[in-house]
């Protein structure tokens, strides 16, 4: 099955990327019905921002299963604020969370605070997510060289691949890379590659 996608911020169109120093609020994640930071109490949108890609609509029979890898991967040593996400849409609104991940494999915003207000959404219920996490991909991404990385700070890759059957219908699939607490590294920012996405 063939799929176009459109991206919204910053990516490109030779393969299926984007990364954070797009200007896409964080805002606009609520119209599709999405929030990254459930349990915060703090107005988390409005500081911040970044790009979105969003697929052409694919049809599923029952039994049908959406297979998605992916890597978020940053440049810089310090990824505490960048999250990659990638959401399973259905009539424009979330269906399913595929993931939410830092590029070092962490599940939460920042390194320091509680752990329930700062964690990143879950996988919907009948999600199966494996994630694997790495030093820097040699890749270059919108004239960036992601390899190497800047010295010392987390690991800077996480390899996640997502499998969900959500049954007969039509989708779309989201996706999006985001810096929170207006934290952005526009000369190094953090991106999120499509590896795969597998359709019946």
């Amino acid at each position: 099955m063939d799929l176009s996608y459109v991206v919204m911020g910053k990516g490109g169109l030779a393969f299926w990327w984007i990364d954070n120093a797009g200007s896409v609020p964080g805002s606009a994640l609520a119209n599709y019905g999405f929030n990254l930071l459930p349990n915060s109490n703090n107005d988390w949108a409005a500081s911040a921002s970044g790009s979105l890609l969003l697929s052409s609509s694919f049809s599923l029979q029952t039994g049908d299963a959406v297979n998605v890898t992916a890597r978020v991967i940053t440049a810089h040593a310090f990824p505490y604020n960048d999250v990659g996400f990638a959401l399973l849409l259905q009539s424009g609104r979330l269906q399913a969370v595929l993931f939410a991940v830092r590029p070092d494999g962490v599940e939460r915003v920042g390194d320091m605070g509680p752990n329930l207000p700062n964690t990143f959404h879950k996988p919907s219920p009948g999600v199966s997510v494996t994630k694997k996490v790495g030093q820097a991909v040699d890749v270059v991404l919108g004239g960036l060289d992601y390899w190497p990385k800047d010295a010392g700070g987390a690991s800077s890759s996480a390899k996640v691949t997502s499998t969900h059957t959500p049954g007969a219908g039509t989708y779309q699939l989201l996706a999006g890379v985001f810096a929170l607490n207006q934290s952005v590294n526009q000369a190094r920012p953090a991106a999120l590659v499509l590896e795969c996405v597998r359709l019946p």
